[in-house]
């Protein structure tokens, strides 16, 4: 296995420590338990948006992008953002600024484009991410960073909600967006192989 993929793969790790540290405390009403936690869920944030720079970074460094690196590093972004959005969603403190319905598209949009990827490589189709799919999960990353930040003390700037919220509808917009780039270039990819096939 590539240095790359055991990067990714100890990413896949954190994200089990950060989503049950989230969940957990979002349960919790004890107010210095859960600024220490939020603390520590920020830092865990931190390390795993670091790694996830860093396993790229390997694989085109040593060469070692793979089909394998293709369906797990976004596979592990997904599990990452979703589940923090589907807890922040249902939370009492947040659902407000990620409403549900706001995370039910999110996740349509990953599972359409995880299944079509699954499907491409299947195919023999290289299917890796692009600028948009980047662009989206940054913008993906910092209202996760935003909504940890807002829980941790920032709930008391009333700006920093507003702005926030916005943030939250921008990123929504990129996410469905960068969805319909992927799904034509798929379209454009396969008419492709079906023209020398034929």
């Amino acid at each position: 296995m590539s240095l790359a993929n055991k990067v990714t793969l100890s990413r896949l790790l954190l994200t089990g420590v950060f989503l049950f540290l989230l969940y957990n405390i979002t349960l919790s009403s004890i107010l210095l338990e859960t600024k220490v936690m939020w603390f520590i869920i920020f830092t865990l944030f931190l390390i795993i948006a670091i790694l996830d720079i860093v396993d790229g970074f390997l694989a085109r460094l040593y060469n070692e992008v793979s089909s394998l690196g293709r369906m797990l590093d976004p596979f592990v972004d997904k599990i990452f953002i979703i589940c923090s959005y589907i807890i922040f969603g249902s939370y009492h403190l947040t659902k407000d600024i990620i409403p549900l319905w706001v995370v039910l598209l999110v996740l349509f949009r990953e599972l359409l484009i995880q299944g079509i990827r699954h499907y491409c490589e299947g195919k023999d189709i290289e299917f890796g991410s692009n600028v948009f799919g980047k662009q989206k999960m940054l913008i993906q990353s910092i209202v996760l960073g935003g909504l940890i930040l807002y829980v941790y003390g920032l709930k008391v700037v009333y700006f920093y909600k507003v702005f926030l919220k916005v943030i939250v509808y921008y990123m929504l917009l990129v996410t469905i967006l960068s969805g319909l780039i992927y799904m034509i270039l798929v379209l454009k990819s396969l008419s492709k192989v079906s023209v020398l096939k034929n």
